[in-house]
């Protein structure tokens, strides 16, 4: 009677065992499911709490040495900001939307002159289809336009409520990030608050040097063109500046207009503009980069390029933006809660 009670307990145990790992799998999946519905609106709360950091660094000294209190550093940063936006629009936004209108009209006039030299041979033809089949496709129907004003739409109302999130986040952070840790169990609060605060820490530092990387690179590119005789380097300047701050894919197609301007001017002068953009980017990797590592969070190449391929699969180009500092918070958290909390080892 014992056995049969102590086998009759243990089936009972197993089955409950089985239970959980089925329960807790079914969970994994559900958690799974509700973030690919929601990777749109993740994104966006990221790019908010990537705004959040930038406000911050910039209104914490402020409110150090003026002595001011921190929603009132902040609103001076952001009134800042704005007034600097409203200011180079008035010095330079005419000159600057002048080079931004000949560079959108000379690109058709570019690629018609490209096409027309790669439609002479037969290598020629073959590398324009397959471009043409990959980049542009075969959609001319009517709705076309009507979905690329619903994309400019949505991307404009994208970005103000990364605005309006990354400013009410810098405003009151310790609010919501104690809303977040009241999620976990009281036992794992200690060390995700020493995670948060690396997180915190790593991004910081990692704004501090992909800003001045994207300065540095505007500058050089905006002068190289400017020796070279390049129309509207201003624009491009500002172009691959901006599309610095995506790894490997953003240089790249910040490359594609000027070579285009360039080849419909001379074949030499897009010869010497692809030399100066490899220049710059060489120069980057051999002396910007190991310079900025002094004090900045830079990713190695290998988990770059990770980053851009997974966070672009899952999450489309909005991943594709933001990969870096995902893949920054991803290792963080790996090493923090997992490595050194369960493990218990030194990362």
């Amino acid at each position: 009677m014992n056995e049969q009670k102590k086998t009759y307990i243990a089936g009972l145990s197993s089955a409950a065992s089985f239970t959980t790992r089925v329960l807790i799998i079914a969970a994994i999946v559900a958690l799974s499911l509700i973030v690919w519905r929601l990777s749109h609106v993740i994104i966006l709360v990221f790019a908010g709490i990537v705004l959040a950091l930038m406000l911050r660094a910039l209104a914490e000294p402020l409110a150090r040495f003026a002595r001011l209190p921190h929603r009132w550093a902040l609103a001076t940063v952001v009134t800042a900001l704005i007034g600097l936006v409203v200011l180079a629009a008035w010095l330079f936004g005419e000159r600057i939307g002048q080079q931004f209108d000949q560079l959108l009209a000379r690109i058709p006039e570019a690629w018609a002159r490209v096409r027309g030299w790669l439609e002479q041979d037969q290598l020629g033809r073959y590398i324009l289809d397959s471009f043409t089949t990959t980049f542009i496709g075969a959609d001319k129907t009517p709705g076309a336009f009507t979905r690329l004003m619903t994309s400019t739409f949505g991307a404009i109302a994208d970005v103000a409520i990364i605005v309006v999130v990354g400013i009410y986040l810098a405003a009151e952070p310790i609010v919501y990030r104690r809303g977040l840790v009241k999620l976990v169990p009281p036992g794992a609060r200690d060390r995700v608050n020493i995670a948060l605060d690396a997180v915190v820490h790593a991004l910081k530092r990692w704004l501090l040097g992909q800003g001045l990387a994207m300065l540095a690179i505007g500058v050089m590119t905006g002068l190289g063109l400017w020796a070279l005789g390049i129309p509207m380097a201003l624009a491009l300047a500002i172009l691959a500046g901006v599309l610095e701050f995506v790894p490997y894919i953003g240089p790249f197609c910040a490359a594609i207009p000027a070579v285009l301007i360039a080849l419909a001017q001379n074949p030499i002068d897009a010869l010497y503009v692809i030399i100066l953009y490899c220049a710059i980017q060489e120069f980057e990797g051999w002396a910007l980069i190991p310079l900025i590592e002094k004090w900045a969070v830079r990713l190695p190449p290998v988990l770059t390029i990770l980053s851009v391929v997974i966070f672009g699969y899952l999450f489309g180009v909005p991943g594709i933006i933001v990969a870096a500092p995902l893949m920054i918070v991803v290792i963080i958290l790996v090493r923090k809660l997992y490595i050194e909390g369960l493990l218990g080892e030194k990362a």
